[in-house]
């Protein structure tokens, strides 16, 4: 597990080495304000027709997993930058994941009644976003790779947050535009 992780970290770091190597007017900060951005539209942008899916099938267990799962995943490989893996941790998803379920299973559940899959995938994407900055930041200190700095994570998500808000204006926008035409 540790090999994975480890190399997990280089290729990130390949990655933010290669942007801020051709993005020369783009400090540290943009650059997780951007990244993290982009990244969260990305995730919204694919989670949310699956999001409506279950939401108009009524299916709010299909919802709670996949959250569940994704929350797990990601926190599990933060986790694991922190401290050292062994055979006793590899329960650890497991306990976590049965933890969250209860919690997001009802959160999912009163979201579904209302038919809310616009909603659904911001706390989806909007959790993601929170666990992928912090664990972005622990893989540096641990690795080696970069500055630990809570600000980073701070713009990182922010920069999902603006992001979000520009896609939400201009979502709005067309609403309007194609309400105002097909009320003529």
């Amino acid at each position: 597990m540790d090999k994975f992780l480890f190399e997990l970290a280089r290729a990130l770091k390949r990655i933010h080495d290669f942007i801020a190597r051709h993005s020369h007017h783009i400090n540290d900060k943009m650059l997780h304000f951007l990244v993290l951005g982009f990244t969260g539209m990305i995730i919204f942008a694919i989670t949310y027709p699956m999001f409506k899916r279950f939401d108009k099938a009524n299916n709010p267990i299909a919802m709670t997993t996949l959250y569940t799962f994704a929350t797990t995943v990601t926190l599990t490989i933060a986790t694991a930058f922190v401290v050292d893996v062994t055979q006793t941790m590899l329960f650890m998803p497991v306990i976590f994941g049965l933890a969250i379920f209860p919690t997001s299973y009802q959160i999912f559940k009163v979201l579904d009644k209302y038919e809310q899959a616009f909603r659904m995938t911001n706390l989806f994407t909007g959790t993601l976003i929170i666990l992928f900055a912090f664990a972005i930041e622990v893989c540096q200190g641990r690795t080696k790779t970069g500055n630990v700095e809570v600000a980073d994570a701070v713009f990182g998500i922010l920069g999902y947050f603006v992001m979000y808000a520009i896609m939400y204006v201009i979502i709005t926008i067309f609403k309007m535009i194609f309400r105002w035409k097909n009320s003529k």
